[in-house]
């Protein structure tokens, strides 16, 4: 269909159909790769024009994709009822700039005093250790898991003590 529609000159029928269905705001180029797209597709034969067609169609789905995908990591950090942070939440949201919210969460959990020096030491050098990390998640990831592991160790022996 989009080969005829192209071959048949009713090519911005199908270019509104994917700027309605697509956010072409992600595309700086997305102009430029139309015409470049729709100039490859004219005058070749469909059995050329065929894998063409199929990888403008792929990009457009991964963009999509790729959109619905932050946004759903991106809805988990909002999470008000949240009871459980896995490590790679925990790094969304140190991204996103809302660590504030597992902060308040750690506290809360783990009977940490706010203005205790030595909790605002521990979570300084944390935030200092993520952001010296920031270009490599599955380093942060690390971090973050080793966090939360020395927390619960500390509330579990502060407990056992009890």
């Amino acid at each position: 269909m989009i080969y005829r529609a192209i071959q048949q000159n009713q090519e911005n029928e199908y270019k509104t159909f994917c700027e309605q269905n697509n956010d072409v705001s992600l595309l700086p180029t997305w102009e430029t790769d139309w015409v470049t797209f729709v100039l490859s597709i004219k005058g070749r034969p469909e059995a050329e024009a065929t894998p063409i067609i199929s990888t403008f169609v792929e990009n457009l789905r991964r963009i999509r994709h790729n959109k619905l995908c932050f946004e759903k990591n991106a809805s988990l950090v909002e999470k008000e009822d949240r009871q459980q942070w896995p490590a790679v939440t925990v790094v969304r949201a140190f991204l996103d700039g809302k660590i504030d919210t597992f902060k308040a969460f750690t506290e809360a959990s783990t009977d940490e005093n706010p203005a205790d020096p030595k909790w605002i030491k521990r979570w300084k050098s944390f935030m200092e250790s993520l952001e010296e990390a920031r270009d490599h998640p599955d380093q942060m990831k690390t971090l973050c898991s080793k966090f939360m592991t020395a927390q619960r160790t500390k509330k579990y022996r502060h407990n056992k003590k009890m």
